[in-house]
């Protein structure tokens, strides 16, 4: 009878931790493809954002290739508030004006900000602001089957 309960207990607190566990509930996922597109023009780096409606999920981010295509598996299915986070800014144009002027920023000094600043690869586009976080993006995707085409046309401001 001990037995009995004691492996119960065990089987339930198992069941607790798996449903628990982000990705484990038996929440289903999709992945989403396309391109993204600012301008016209396909984007060559950065990320896509796939942020679900439901509570306490984690997003889901996909690198945007050089040929402006992305590729995001896991996405949960239902509606996800998109954003796209451009690459960064070259090293030089976060370097301010009287420091650059001065010489200042030269050697073991670059190297150190080069580490900071290159954290992507592609080419900096100035994309609206509002568009950069899943939270103020108004561009979203319902997720509903295994694969998912989706195309972004991020609109200039």
């Amino acid at each position: 009878m001990l037995a009995r309960i004691g492996r119960r207990a065990a089987s339930l607190g198992i069941s607790l931790v798996v449903a628990l566990v982000p990705g484990c509930s038996g929440e289903s996922t999709g992945t989403v493809s396309g391109s993204v597109k600012f301008k016209g023009k396909e984007m060559d780096g950065g990320y896509v954002i796939f942020q679900s409606e439901k509570a306490n999920t984690p997003a889901v981010r996909a690198k945007i290739n050089s040929d402006g295509n992305y590729s995001a598996p896991g996405v949960l299915y239902g509606v996800n508030k998109i954003g796209v986070e451009p690459p960064t800014k070259p090293l030089e144009a976060n370097i301010p004006k009287g420091i650059a002027e001065k010489g200042k920023f030269t050697g073991d000094n670059a190297a150190k900000m080069k580490g900071i600043y290159s954290n992507t690869e592609g080419t900096y586009v100035e994309i609206p602001r509002e568009f950069r976080t899943p939270e103020t993006s108004k561009i979203t995707v319902t997720v509903d089957s295994g694969s998912k085409p989706f195309n972004i046309e991020i609109p200039p401001k």
